[in-house]
């Protein structure tokens, strides 16, 4: 663990600002957003694997749309150290940045899903 605290893996306040305060409607978007991002980041992986840094740079794209819809800014800054490597035509270093992406979908996942519950009382 990198030490990241709460509010660098999930912004409620901006999440909540994205949504213009509507929090019933970030409540029930949240899930899809998530869903979404962890099958972009699978993509993403896939085509860093086999070297096909067009589809990985529209992936990463992607990704980064979704995880700035969930207010992820840790995932923010993951997928664009990511995206610059494959600019940059570095897919080893690309690769690298892309290992930590289930990592930081799992604590981002954790945050959201605590978010979630202190909201339900």
């Amino acid at each position: 663990g990198s030490g990241l605290n709460a509010v660098q893996v999930f912004d409620a306040e901006d999440l909540l600002a994205r949504f213009g305060d509507d929090a019933d409607l970030a409540v029930s978007i949240l899930p899809d957003v998530l869903q979404g991002l962890a099958g972009e980041i699978d993509l993403l992986r896939g085509a860093l694997e086999r070297d096909e840094l067009a589809a990985a740079s529209l992936h990463a794209h992607t990704a980064k749309g979704l995880a700035g819809t969930a207010a992820a800014t840790a995932m923010i800054t993951l997928i664009r150290s990511i995206e610059a490597a494959v600019k940059a035509g570095d897919v080893a270093a690309a690769r690298v940045a892309a290992a930590d992406l289930d990592e930081q979908l799992k604590v981002l996942r954790a945050a959201v899903e605590n978010w979630l519950a202190a909201r339900s009382h």
